[in-house]
């Protein structure tokens, strides 16, 4: 496993011991995983094939800003991958990916949705804790049926931890039993006191969704000990941080060379 960092400092400030600044192979790695993203979600009927780009990967503007946990086959390919995206303890709830979701949208449950994510934003500040948003679980289909999909998500709870311990959301699928698996070791349905917000459909991704919390310090005993272990080896992976990218220079260079004369002099 290694993990992908959001910017060029990020990793240097958490204590990670195999960092590795190189622009080239973070894009490498971040279009490999938006593959796997594409192949899983389109084979599923989660997405359609005009939702891909030209080369099949599946892209969301928060990759780029997020930390990404990557599973590796023996050959380097990506077999599993998870994103976290952390916010500033300033963020507000129009700016978090969920309250676009269907439910956050609705007029029966839009209120019950803001209410309980800002309850939550405002204890992650009281608690000391960083926030974040989780999602882009995908795992290649020869290891659907293991224990890769779980050993992941821990991966994801030990990253919490790692990084501060975290609150955290997510719009999950039911398909697969993703949210199932989620709720097993730990998460649970996001809600406003006792009131539990309910599933809903995504036309989007043409399935039902659960919108879950978070919270890295409560885990499912029975799997402590595992993400224990985990975080004991989370330090020492391999983690690439965003940088300089010569292959986004080039193609920049590319685009502005093959560009109208007039509209290079009009920019």
């Amino acid at each position: 496993m290694l993990l992908l960092a959001p910017s060029y400092n990020d990793a240097d400030k958490f204590g990670f011991r195999n960092v590795i600044h190189n622009g080239d192979l973070h894009e490498v790695l971040l279009s490999d995983l938006q593959r796997l993203r594409g192949e899983v979600y389109l084979r599923d009927g989660a997405i359609g094939a005009s939702q891909l780009t030209a080369d099949g990967r599946h892209v969301v503007a928060a990759d780029s800003m997020s930390w990404h946990i990557i599973s590796l086959n023996d050959f380097g390919k990506v077999r599993g991958c998870y994103r976290h995206l952390a916010y500033p303890a300033t963020v507000r709830y129009e700016q978090m990916m969920l309250s676009k979701s269907p439910l956050a949208q609705s007029l029966e449950w839009g209120s019950a949705c803001r209410g309980a994510v800002e309850s939550l934003l405002q204890q992650s500040t009281i608690d000391n804790l960083s926030c974040a948003e989780v999602g882009g679980w995908a795992v290649a289909e020869e290891v659907r049926h293991t224990a890769e999909a779980l050993r992941i998500a821990l991966t994801g709870y030990a990253l919490g931890d790692l990084l501060g311990g975290c609150l955290g959301f997510g719009t999950v699928t039911r398909r697969n039993c993703s949210a199932a698996i989620l709720r097993r070791i730990g998460a649970r349905r996001l809600c406003l006191g006792d009131v539990e917000l309910p599933s809903y459909f995504d036309p989007g991704y043409r399935c039902d969704m659960e919108l879950l919390q978070f919270d890295s310090r409560q885990l499912n005993p029975k799997y402590a000990p595992l993400k224990e272990k985990i975080r004991a080896h989370l330090a020492a992976l391999p983690v690439v941080c965003a940088g300089v990218s010569f292959i986004r220079f080039h193609e920049g260079v590319v685009r502005e060379t093959k560009a109208p004369l007039a509209n290079r002099h009009a920019a």
